[in-house]
């Protein structure tokens, strides 16, 4: 459900809703009496498309905005990232530090 900053928003969108509503049962009603749509009732059908399009992307950008990473969040996962990078680093400097010395030991014991 749609959250509104106040109630006049709310009811100016009820309104509009409830005119939309009427506007496309005029239109169907047309149609179905007479084969087709007048300019008349055609312009609130498209703009009831328009409204029921700009709804579903308000509801997708919301979605969109509540599984949407924080800055914050962000920061914590780079600053973890770093700290990874850094160990991953180490850990390989250390690897080669050890087969230098295993294959120096092992040269010096084959002679």
């Amino acid at each position: 459900m749609k959250e509104y900053n106040n109630i006049d928003e709310m009811m100016d969108e009820e309104i509009l809703e409830e005119f939309l509503n009427n506007a496309v049962e005029k239109a169907k009603e047309e149609i179905r009496n007479t084969g087709k749509l007048s300019v008349e009732n055609a312009v609130p059908l498209m703009l009831k498309n328009q409204y029921n399009h700009i709804r579903h992307l308000e509801n997708h950008i919301k979605h969109l905005e509540e599984n949407m990473v924080t800055k914050e969040e962000f920061k914590a996962f780079k600053e973890e990232f770093k700290a990874f990078k850094n160990s991953f680093w180490w850990g390989i400097s250390i690897a080669v530090a050890f087969l230098t010395t295993v294959m120096t030991l092992l040269t010096l014991f084959v002679k």
